[in-house]
């Protein structure tokens, strides 16, 4: 099972998960949020604004949050498991390229939630 999970919703919203807690916490990212996200950690450059927020801890534990609700859901994985989803990066495994959200969707707070998470 993937360590985190992926799933592109069609209005355009981007949704994750951590695979061994699939009734866990979910992060929401807008189309672009998420595009922005996986282009900067393939060029190892996540910026300070990157709605995207990574914090890794001495003993090997990595957070992963929204910075725009900092006070909401946290994903929190071991650096073998973020080592994991990094590789998946560069592979392709999570890009968006050639989609286009229906009717223009690019705001992750205007978008259709679902119930139903799939790795990509």
């Amino acid at each position: 099972m993937p360590t985190l999970e992926v799933f592109h919703e069609p209005a355009g919203a981007t949704l994750v998960r951590h695979g061994k807690d699939p009734k866990g916490p979910r992060l929401r990212f807008s189309f672009s949020e998420w595009c922005d996200f996986v282009a900067a950690t393939k060029e190892r450059k996540l910026e300070d604004d990157c709605a995207v927020m990574i914090r890794q801890y001495p003993g090997g534990v990595v957070l992963m949050s929204n910075r725009q609700t900092a006070e909401g859901p946290v994903l929190i994985c071991s650096r073998q498991e973020w080592g994991q989803f990094i590789m998946g990066v560069d592979e392709g495994a999570y890009d968006r390229d050639g989609y286009e959200p229906v009717d223009g969707c690019h705001d992750a707070s205007y978008c259709s939630s679902t119930d139903s998470l799939t790795s990509v």
